[in-house]
């Protein structure tokens, strides 16, 4: 038979575990517990807010406004829109849709951080023009001097069409950014949204252009 001093043990070690398992079913562990939810779901909601208020914005977007519209890539326009329009949206940027129609295919790699400059286009024959009038197929870099992004050129695009007369840019066809399809915009609606002017006081953004050799 067990001696005393274990019943004794044994005894405790019951009583104990009792009482833990009363401590569980308390009134105060389980209102702690529903205070810590309820703080964990308002951390929750304050960390989704700013994503509701970016959709919303996304929803006004000066893209959805006058002078711009979609193009439809499996429509109009050459033959890599085709492939263009089997890539999702936000997987290739500006830069990456310019290079796409001078190449005639999709370019290797992560389309999304792709980048351009004069020495590309200088390999595929084009020249930067100095002056004269704009012609469809000229290629316009957006120079950055706003800050508008990290890179020297904020932006990429194709000039699609001039007008008879003065031959200055009627509308142009670019990737606007990460989150929107293929566009075309007039002038006055490309200049508001990347902040272009005829300036070059160094603090504007302002396009310089190139052609395709003939």
């Amino acid at each position: 038979m067990p001696k005393e001093d274990e019943l004794r043990r044994a005894e405790a070690k019951s009583e104990s575990g009792h009482s833990s398992a009363e401590g569980l079913g308390s009134p105060d562990i389980w209102q702690q517990g529903r205070d810590a939810a309820k703080k964990a779901l308002t951390a929750l909601d304050d960390a989704l807010r700013p994503l509701g208020d970016v959709l919303r914005a996304h929803d006004q977007d000066v893209l959805k406004g006058p002078g711009w519209a979609k193009v439809s890539l499996d429509k109009e326009g050459p033959p890599v829109h085709k492939l263009l329009a089997a890539k999702p949206v936000d997987s290739y940027n500006c830069k990456y849709y310019v290079k796409a129609c001078i190449e005639g295919r999709l370019p290797p790699g992560d389309g999304r951080h792709e980048e351009i400059d004069a020495n590309y286009l200088n390999a595929h024959g084009y020249k930067q023009l100095v002056k004269g009038r704009f012609e469809a197929g000229d290629v316009v870099l957006v120079v950055n001097k706003s800050g508008l992004s990290p890179s020297v050129y904020a932006h990429a695009a194709f000039v699609e069409s001039v007008l008879p007369g003065s031959g200055n840019i009627k509308t142009l066809v670019q990737k606007p950014d990460a989150v929107h399809p293929v566009m075309r915009s007039d002038l006055t609606a490309f200049a508001s949204a990347y902040g272009v002017t005829g300036s070059q006081d160094g603090k504007s953004n302002f396009l310089i252009v190139f052609r395709k050799s003939k």
